[in-house]
């Protein structure tokens, strides 16, 4: 990406300098650049991401309110965090906050892991000027698995569809409660 240092060499160098790692201000190292220093690195072919770039402060919290576990303080994100990966394809982050924004989603349930990103889906939602739904942060859904448990996976069980409890048998308002 004509960088001038890999993720690695920045890394030990935040991590010499006593400073958090990532991708953040002086640390970012096209956030600045001129536009036909980029356009002339696209041009040649160089590969690259598309990141939202941060004006948050860490040092200043946000109040958050999970519907499940209360107020939560955390700090503002400052990290330029990608949108657009390399191959095109959208990040999780930018795919929540366009796609529930489309949906007309107003409450999100996801897993505990993605607590941290909270600050990055608040910051974006604001960006584009779109209400920002709720959140609730569950524990782990587990599932006995031979002698031990694993977390459910949208993706491979079906108890986490609400088709399932339709399919077999289930009342409504079971599944509600």
């Amino acid at each position: 990406c004509g960088c001038v240092f890999s993720m690695r060499e920045r890394r030990a160098q935040q991590e010499a300098a006593g400073e958090d790692p990532g991708y953040y201000g002086r640390w970012a190292v096209w956030r600045d650049a001129d536009y036909a220093q980029v356009e002339a690195q696209v041009k040649a072919g160089a590969p690259f991401v598309i990141r939202f770039r941060s004006e948050g402060d860490p040092s200043h919290y946000l109040h958050l309110t999970d519907q499940i576990r209360g107020k939560i303080d955390m700090p503002e994100n400052d990290q330029d965090f990608v949108l657009l990966k390399s191959d095109g394809i959208p990040t999780y982050h930018f795919a929540h906050v366009v796609d529930d924004h489309l949906m007309r989603v107003t409450h999100v349930v996801r897993g505990e892991e993605w607590l941290a990103t909270w600050p990055i889906h608040v910051q974006l939602f604001a960006a584009l000027g779109w209400k920002c739904p709720k959140y609730c942060h569950t524990a782990h859904l587990m599932k006995a698995e031979g002698s031990g448990k694993r977390k459910l996976s949208k993706r491979k069980d079906p108890e986490l569809a609400l088709s399932f409890y339709r399919e077999n048998g289930y009342p409504s308002e079971s599944v509600r409660e």
